[in-house]
């Protein structure tokens, strides 16, 4: 397999027309961008720099490979440019989307958008329920999930970014009614309506 950075020492040396020019474009030894034309050649099996009587130049296969050389060059830099500038993709269940996502998203970009030349990335966001979330992180169509609940499924790194208290509602008439608060054991002596499978709450509870 070709080493871009054995390639890219191929182009310096034949556009700054020397090795030692390249070299200094480059930040290395002579040596070095030595190495690597050798190093390039093996791996073509050819003869790629004319270096006779002191002058060099591309040989016959080195002027074929030039055009590929700078395309693979090229190529590497689109490929870096847009993974940098890929957009950040978020999965979130609906009631952090809807209601929660939008102020967390603004004060995001702005930070990133702060820091010394960068610029802050898109965001591809999907809204769905929580089990779809969890799924399209799997499936490797999210890079980050925002949920109500995590089942510690292995291989993702989880951390609790929000505590709400939960809210019971019950009729004036009913004994909790004038209690400040309820327990989880006495949530579990009683029937309870509320929190449909894949909720946060249905979860929980």
């Amino acid at each position: 397999m070709l080493n871009l950075v054995h390639v890219r020492s191929f182009l310096a040396v034949i556009e700054q027309g020397g090795v030692r020019a390249a070299a200094r474009g480059l930040a290395l030894s002579p040596s070095t961008v030595l190495a690597h034309l050798d190093l390039l050649e093996e791996d073509l099996a050819a003869p790629l720099v004319d270096r006779a009587r002191g002058r060099v130049g591309p040989t016959t296969q080195g002027l074929a490979f030039l055009p590929l050389a700078r395309a693979l060059i090229t190529t590497a830099e689109e490929a870096r440019r847009l993974v940098r500038t890929a957009p950040l993709r978020i999965a979130a269940a609906s009631n952090v989307g809807v209601y929660l996502l939008n102020v967390m998203l603004a004060e995001f970009q702005r930070a990133e958008s702060a820091r010394p030349a960068e610029v802050a990335p898109a965001v591809d966001l999907w809204i769905g329920p929580n089990p779809d979330v969890a799924e399209r992180l799997v499936r490797g169509r999210a890079d980050v999930a925002l949920m109500e609940w995590w089942d510690d499924r292995p291989g993702f790194r989880a951390e609790t970014w929000r505590r709400e208290p939960l809210v019971v509602i019950v009729p004036p008439s009913h004994p909790w009614a004038r209690r400040a608060d309820v327990t989880v054991a006495d949530l579990a002596d009683v029937r309870l309506l509320g929190g449909e499978p894949g909720t946060g709450t249905g979860t929980l509870l």
